[in-house]
């Protein structure tokens, strides 16, 4: 790690693995020599394909095993960590180089708890993670980043069948056939297939389909296990294993029903009195023979699947058929930034004006990267719970979904242009290994500020929202239909800021719930829960307690006497202010600074006079711009700032919200948002007038993380 003048931090990583040669043949012994392994293959002319050649005889390739995949990127990025270290650089680096990326990524599941670590120490805001893999083109003149990686899962089918002698076929079940008949179903199914505006994953395939006989005789094997890997984007855990379990119950109803119509034939033929077999279709998870057992019945001492699946169902007792299924290890997750704009406008600035180059943008890597494991999307505990059906999990194998929410940031794989990974021809384009790639890194990580918010709460509004506080009777009672539109519409924009949002059902109880952000308080390190002022409130904060915990692992809460309310806090950087009105007072904002000091901030009160709420005056939109109307105008507290001045016939426009790359104005305040746009700033127009009618703006209706 070296230090930089501040705590934003960029973390580097990229993998080594232990490879194998065999495959250069007569040139192995010259694989990790580029210099003789390409004198080598210019004396043999029979060895290249004609591209190859080309290539070959350019000399705008290096060729050697791993020179792409993955020295190349490797050896970029020691070499911009050697420079950094010889000069005085504004973000803190972090070089993390991790082991068995190609197997389980061991390393990389290890780094997330030295990440988080680190953080701990030493304060870090931890802002982005690159990685350099090499990069593959369908247009040679067309350079490629991917702003996330693809998901990898491992689903198993174990099927226990009847016994039966092949000459009495159908007197029993054959798990091979079983096994066939779901593998036939799924293999390159589109049911397991995500697809993001022009990017499709790869159709999944089985990888092991065979019985468990270890010798041969003339009855039915017992047991056939087949492996089904699956990549995709954003389809969770529970909802494959979902998919399949459905896929199996239909294929195993079904082939029950043809041994039995093929039971009657032969019974009717030959003069039997056969009668159908009784069997139910029973498709069965992991986790649910584990919770059959309980803790003491169950017992993996690291066997292999079939024999631990077998010990469980002889322990069961279960001698009919059956089908098990699950996941084996390893999973990686699919992520992918929110923003996908802000990045490549970064790079493509860069690459435009030095090389005239424009770079193409993927959502995902999809050669699987240890870039799974940079950022949470998601509810990990949904994750957790999925992984339950793993064998082997918490065992010898593990994933730490919470560690990975704590450290959790953006991520680009930016790395030089490669051919024929793996493969004999491996070669990297030389341009981009010396000079484009290590210069366009450089470049990111001096611009790149990072996002302020990677996660966005809202309520929907309930249809008792008529019935909410107002300090405007005249304006009328807020129309349900209409505020549900505004609602739905201020949804979509904060997803054009680049956010994750969660949206909660409506609480018909509580007629204001919808103005989430009064009832927590979300900073960088902890949530605090308030207790809203309003005696129409008290309650609405017991929910978002439960919702808070799926992102924070620190909680604070507001005890009586004490009262707070989000929209009397305005944070500015590591400092938050804190409006003392009818719905705060002076013993809650104390808590949440007493709060805020454990945890390395700090706070300070506003007293106000004429405002319902601190932020229905002023609304910092970072960059020192700060928006400011009424009582706050000539308030020396906030002189150090670039003020906006809000006029008095557009006070209620002073509320707008800040969220990365767009500052949010309600509609209809003209002047507002133009002089937010002469500071610099791109703006998103949001219609709020429903909620105005029951003391509601832009920032009340959501929590910002």
């Amino acid at each position: 790690m070296i230090q930089g003048k501040s705590k934003n931090t960029i973390v580097l990583i990229h993998h080594c693995d232990i490879v194998n040669v065999d495959n250069y043949n007569e040139y192995k012994p010259y694989a990790f020599s580029p210099k003789a392994l390409e004198e080598k293959y210019k004396v043999d002319k029979h060895y290249l394909d004609f591209a190859t050649k080309k290539d070959l005889y350019s000399d705008q390739w290096m060729f050697g095993r791993g020179v792409a995949d993955m020295k190349g990127g490797g050896a970029i990025q020691l070499a911009l960590f050697k420079y950094y270290s010889k000069i005085e650089l504004d973000p803190t680096i972090i070089l993390m180089i991790v082991p068995d990326e190609e197997n389980l990524s061991a390393g990389m599941r290890s780094g997330i708890t030295l990440l988080e670590q680190l953080k701990e120490a030493y304060q870090l805001d931890y802002k982005l993670m690159i990685n350099s893999e090499p990069h593959q083109r369908l247009n040679p003149d067309k350079p490629v980043i991917s702003q996330g990686s693809i998901s990898k899962i491992n689903a198993f089918v174990y099927v226990q069948g009847t016994l039966a002698h092949a000459g009495k076929a159908l007197e029993g079940l054959n798990p091979n056939g079983l096994l066939s008949r779901i593998v036939c179903k799924t293999d390159l199914s589109d049911e397991f297939i995500d697809v993001i505006d022009n990017e499709m994953s790869i159709p999944p395939t089985w990888i092991l389909q065979r019985d468990m006989k270890k010798n041969y005789d003339i009855s039915f094997p017992k047991t056939a296990l087949g492996i089904m890997n699956i990549l995709n984007f954003s389809t969770q855990p529970e909802i494959v294993l979902d998919k399949l379990r459905k896929i199996c119950e239909i294929e195993m109803r079904d082939y029950i029903s043809i041994i039995n119509k093929k039971r009657k034939l032969f019974s009717k033929k030959t003069k039997r009195d056969w009668q159908d077999l009784e069997w139910e279709t029973k498709v069965i998870s992991f986790s649910e023979i584990k919770n059959r057992l309980g803790d003491h019945g169950f017992e993996s001492n690291k066997k292999d699947i079939h024999e631990l699946i077998d010990e469980c169902l002889v322990k069961l007792n279960v001698n009919y058929p059956v089908i098990i299924i699950g996941f084996l290890p390893p999973y990686y997750p699919g992520v992918t930034n929110n923003n996908q704009k802000k990045i490549l406008e970064l790079v493509n600035d860069f690459s435009i004006n030095n090389w005239n180059e424009e770079f193409d943008n993927r959502a995902f890597f999809t050669g699987i990267s240890d870039l799974s494991y940079a950022m949470s999307q998601g509810e990990y505990h949904s994750k957790e719970k999925a992984m339950t059906n793993m064998i082997g999990w918490g065992d010898d194998y593990h994933i730490s979904f919470e560690s990975i929410r704590n450290i959790s940031m953006p991520c680009v794989n930016i790395g030089p242009w490669g051919k024929d990974f793996h493969k004999s021809t491996e070669r990297v384009f030389k341009e981009d290994l010396f000079l484009k790639t290590p210069v366009l890194i450089d470049y990111i990580i001096r611009k790149w500020r990072g996002y302020m918010f990677k996660n966005v709460i809202v309520k929907k509004p309930a249809k008792s929202l008529s019935e909410g506080i107002t300090s405007a009777p005249e304006l009328g009672k807020p129309i349900y239909e209409e505020a549900l539109k505004q609602h739905e519409a201020y949804i979509e924009a904060l997803k054009k800021c680049g956010v994750n949002v969660k949206v909660l059902e409506a609480d018909e109880r509580y007629p204001d719930s919808c103005f989430v952000e009064d009832v927590a308080v979300c900073t960088k390190k902890f949530a605090m829960v308030t207790s809203p002022g309003a005696p129409t409130r008290k309650g609405e904060e017991k929910e978002i307690t439960s919702v808070l915990s799926d992102f924070y692992t620190n909680i604070e809460y507001i005890k009586a006497p004490g009262t707070l309310e989000g929209g009397d806090v305005m944070m500015v950087g590591d400092h938050y202010y804190i409006g003392l009105s009818e719905r705060t007072n002076l013993e809650g904002a104390n808590q949440l600074i007493e709060s805020l000091k454990k945890y390395g901030m700090d706070g300070s009160v506003v007293e106000m006079k004429e405002m319902l709420h601190l932020k229905t005056g002023l609304a910092y939109l970072e960059d020192n711009i700060l928006l400011v109307a009424g009582e706050f105008i000539n308030d020396q507290r906030f002189e150090k700032f670039d003020k906006l001045i809000v006029d008095e016939d557009e006070a209620y426009g002073a509320n707008c919200i800040r969220v990365n790359d767009y500052v949010l104005v309600p509609k209809g305040y003209v002047k507002i948002k133009e002089k937010i746009e002469k500071s610099g700033l791109n703006t998103l127009v949001v219609d709020t007038s429903e909620f105005r009618k029951v003391d509601g703006g832009l920032s009340c209706l959501s929590l910002r993380f």
